[in-house]
């Protein structure tokens, strides 16, 4: 039910079964598993990865 009203209230949900959490050996590997399972979700919009680095011309002027 609580997955329901998250849903409903535009909330996407992943889900993470422990059997398959418990098969995730060190950091790197688990980040890609996370992504993995977001990509899942299509996103509209680039939901994971590194974000570019703001470059002097994308600082605000007179800074």
């Amino acid at each position: 039910m609580r997955n329901r009203h998250l849903s409903l209230l535009g909330y996407r949900l992943v889900q993470l079964p422990y059997l398959e959490l418990e098969k995730v050996r060190g950091l790197e590997e688990a980040k890609q598993y996370l992504c993995q399972k977001v990509r899942e979700l299509r996103l509209p919009f680039p939901a994971v990865g590194p974000q570019p680095s703001r470059g002097k011309e994308d600082s605000a002027p007179g800074g």
